[in-house]
């Protein structure tokens, strides 16, 4: 893709990162004296190369040199542990890793694994053997041409998970490819767009929102700073057209705005994904954005999947909050594991099949067979395929659009009622009296199980607990009102992506009143 455009339009700029611009033409050739350094260092067809660098240019040009030798590029965020990288390379049998040179220290400081036979570093290397700089002037052989089919695999990203290390995400070209086609085929872009980068490139979003302005010969403009403020004034100076993101990046961006009105004068296009936005959000976004005319999508997607469906623009205001519908490459099911195939508002496991559908976890078999396996409901209608079973608890309405209802872990049950954590959690965004908010479910005698809500404070103001009870009873069905608030006066521990780490918060809630 990159390479095509390339040809057509070698100056149109690709990326933008702060004062340095870098066109088509010129990001062919760093992938290309990148993809050489990676071979000349004995990297070949499905290696796995660790991309292991803050947001930046080199970053990025690092991951495509990794798929253009038709190697695997593991990228892990900046913000992981020692310890996590550390199980990632010998999970992997990583080969070459970009690092920063703070973590390069830590990893020459110990016993760094047999299976890598260099550690590239951004910067002065520390003094180690395999250790050497990643901006040499030396002039390496071109790399030779490798060709990959849609079944090779491309990418491990790891994700956490509520127990145990973190699995590694396989997902081949074909899969990249599809999600690509799928994003094009809802929010077309065009070769004038700018999308502003804000997740990082170890989130398959932001993966997907790269390939997706590549292939249109748009623009990615770099940014890293998360203050509202500092993303509006980046928005307006580079002539952004496209912001999109998640509820970490948009819930405080938004209450900036209706608190800040400012204007962005050229976008165009505002999209989430990656997690359920508030419905106060979502309000202001409707008067802010869709009434004004900027196309508004809502998206959703999982790691393993990449991405599943966007609520078109058009239906943003009848159908706030919801999923979406199916991309065109994706066939979705509802399945209760009891009745079978779900009907017209009906809760059930989403259940995936597609293009987009990854092969499964690295090296984890039986995490694998527990996610992709046939279902014995859908039989009649495609046999003994394996299908991915997402764990989410979602109804479609008469429409065809799809809502989402909870995990299908952690629903809670109250004297029989179920009750899902992501309601309760929007209903004390919606108060605006808490910042952060993560439901769960604790054991009772009497009732099954209660609700217990962690929250953090908002607009730099502590949690009233009176006020916040007080607001829970008068708006909330007495099933779901909280029988205890576990009050953060500190910012919650957020994963990789960006949202609140939902068990690290709730084994610390429980730790606090010792109980399992």
């Amino acid at each position: 893709m990159i390479g095509a455009r390339a040809l057509v339009t070698p100056d149109a700029p690709a990326i933008i990162d702060g004062n340095l611009t870098v066109s088509y033409g010129q990001l062919v050739s760093r992938v290309e004296t990148q993809a050489a350094r990676l071979h000349a260092l004995g990297v070949r067809r499905g290696d796995r190369v660790g991309v292991h660098l803050s947001k930046s240019v080199d970053e990025l040009v690092g991951m495509l040199a990794v798929l253009r030798l038709g190697a695997v590029f593991v990228n892990i965020h900046p913000r992981q542990t020692l310890d996590q990288l550390v199980h990632a390379v010998g999970d992997c049998r990583m080969k070459v890793l970009l690092a920063e040179p703070e973590r390069a220290a830590e990893l020459a400081a110990g016993e760094l694994s047999p299976c890598l036979s260099a550690v590239l570093v951004r910067g002065t290397p520390p003094a180690h053997e395999r250790m050497a700089t990643l901006q040499s002037d030396e002039a390496y052989a071109p790399a030779p041409t490798v060709a990959v089919g849609p079944r090779d695999l491309a990418s491990i990203i790891y994700t956490s998970g509520s127990t145990g290390q973190p699995k590694g995400v396989m997902l081949t070209h074909g899969n990249w490819i599809a999600a690509s086609d799928a994003f094009a085929s809802n929010r077309p872009a065009n070769p004038g767009d700018r999308l502003l980068l804000l997740n990082p490139l170890s989130f398959s979003l932001a993966i997907n929102q790269v390939f997706w302005m590549f292939r249109s010969g748009g623009t990615v403009v770099m940014h890293r700073v998360m203050l509202p403020a500092e993303i509006v004034d980046a928005a307006v100076r580079q002539s952004v057209t496209i912001v999109h993101t998640t509820p970490v990046v948009w819930v405080p961006l938004i209450r900036y705005l209706m608190d800040e009105p400012r204007e962005m004068p050229d976008l165009r296009l505002a999209a989430n994904g990656g997690g359920a936005l508030p419905p106060n959000v979502l309000e202001a976004m409707g008067e802010m954005f869709a009434r004004r005319g900027v196309a508004v999508f809502l998206g959703f997607g999982i790691t393993e999947v990449i991405t599943t469906t966007c609520l078109p623009s058009r239906m943003f205001l009848a159908k706030m909050g919801a999923m979406g519908l199916p991309h065109p490459n994706v066939e979705l099911f509802v399945v209760d594991p009891d009745r079978g195939l779900c009907g017209p508002d009906e809760e059930g496991e989403l259940i995936q099949r597609g293009p987009i559908n990854g092969p499964g976890y690295w090296n984890n078999p039986a995490a694998t067979a527990e996610k992709f396996k046939p279902n014995p409901h859908l039989r009649p209608l495609i046999g003994d395929e394996a299908v991915f079973h997402s764990g989410d608890i979602v109804r479609r309405d008469r429409d065809g659009v799809f809502w989402f209802v909870g995990r299908r872990d952690s629903l809670i049950k109250c004297a029989g009622v179920r009750i899902s954590p992501t309601q309760v959690e929007d209903a004390l965004h919606r108060s605006g009296l808490v910042g952060e908010a993560v439901a769960f479910g604790a054991p009772d005698e009497r009732m099954g199980q209660v609700v217990h809500v962690a929250v953090g404070p908002g607009n730099g103001q502590p949690v009233d607990e009176a006020a916040l009870s007080a607001w829970c009873r008068g708006n909330l069905s007495p099933e779901m009102v909280p029988r205890r608030f576990h009050v953060w006066d500190w910012p919650m521990p957020q994963s990789p992506n960006g949202k609140p780490d939902r068990w690290t918060v709730i084994e610390a809630c429980r730790a606090r009143e010792g109980k399992p």
